[in-house]
């Protein structure tokens, strides 16, 4: 027999859900870099600013800290994770491996319904690839839903999650990347494309294309290799444009 009181229960319920909101509004908040990395996290900024409660901020900040999008510092509190060129080459080339992996275990477990959702979203992901709108937001969505749908038929759930939680810092490092650019140079992902030849290549559709023939062929082999060759041209060509803005600053 319970010992809580139902009015003890709603209570504790809703302290639940406000915890949920702020956890998911800051988290939401940081991978978008609308709070900039290393920002202090004051328990009073953050209720001027957003209106929660100190209880639900607390508990919320506890557990981004277990993402490790904030970072508890002794006798200072609560900061945004740092953010570097390292770090975000590093989780890049982690998740990649990862993603192989996933990759692997849905070529060897995939059916036709697991072709079916590739093909399916590869014409997608090709009609926002070669569209004429300049909408990194929506290529990265048909680029997501492509991957989900290559990875879908994989048998290891705590590595798809570790694969999840690496995406979202890849994205949260890649903004912070592009957002601290030296004064002068375009904020635009697509402004580094263009100027980029190895970023181009994994900007366009072809890429992708080689990606999923190696897949419903179910070469291994060759996803090894293209799924290597997209680390290698993201880390040479990101090292290529930090150099190129030093000479800027």
């Amino acid at each position: 027999m319970s010992t809580h009181s139902p009015k003890r229960q709603v209570l504790r319920s809703d302290i639940i859900s406000k915890v949920d909101k702020v956890y998911n509004t800051l988290k939401d908040d940081i991978l978008n870099v609308r709070i900039a990395p290393n920002y202090p996290l004051k328990i009073g900024w953050l209720q001027e600013h957003y209106s929660f409660g100190t209880t639900p901020i607390r508990e919320a900040l506890s557990r981004l800290e277990k993402d490790y999008l904030v970072v508890l510092f002794p006798n200072k509190g609560y900061y945004t994770a740092s953010t570097s060129l390292n770090e975000f080459l590093e989780v890049y080339s982690s998740r990649n491996l990862i993603k192989l992996r996933l990759i692997k275990e849905s070529i060897q477990f995939g059916d036709e319904k697991w072709e079916a959702q590739i093909v399916a979203n590869h014409y997608l992901f090709s009609k926002e690839a070669t569209s004429l709108n300049d909408d990194y937001d929506s290529w990265l969505r048909a680029h997501d839903a492509f991957t989900e749908a290559l990875l879908s038929a994989h048998k290891s759930p705590w590595l798809f999650r570790f694969h999840v939680q690496l995406t979202e810092h890849v994205r949260r490092q890649g903004r912070a990347l592009f957002k601290m650019r030296p004064e002068g140079v375009s904020h635009e992902f697509s402004f580094a494309a263009l100027r980029s030849s190895s970023l181009r290549s994994l900007y366009t559709i072809d890429i992708y294309t080689e990606i999923k023939n190696a897949a419903l062929n179910r070469d291994i082999e060759r996803i090894t290799c293209l799924i290597e060759k997209c680390t290698e041209l993201f880390t040479f060509e990101y090292n290529e444009i930090q150099k190129s803005y030093q000479h800027l600053i």
